[in-house]
């Protein structure tokens, strides 16, 4: 590169520049937000395993309710990390 070329890098990371960083105006109607829409599914999936957890201790098969119990605690922290992270990104 030549000295009388432009080489600011400044301005190209600029954030208000950059098309890919920004979010475009993206939003939910009402009272609804991206975060708290991710977090609600994950926590509503791990809500749909638990009562087949209870059936697996019905039945006697402990096992199988501890590995169903385990999935539904997992997807509640996985929602809360990417909840966290969608929150960074969409707000």
């Amino acid at each position: 590169m030549s000295d009388d070329e432009d080489d600011d890098i400044e301005e190209y990371l600029d954030p208000e520049l950059d098309p890919v960083g920004s979010t475009g105006g993206f939003e939910l109607p009402g009272p609804l937000s991206v975060p708290g829409l991710i977090t609600g599914l994950h926590f509503m999936a791990a809500a749909l395993v638990l009562p087949v957890a209870w059936v697996s201790v019905q039945n006697g098969a402990y096992l199988q309710a501890g590995f169903y119990s385990v999935l539904a605690g997992l997807m509640v922290a996985a929602g809360v990390v990417v909840g966290r992270i969608a929150e960074r990104r969409y707000d």
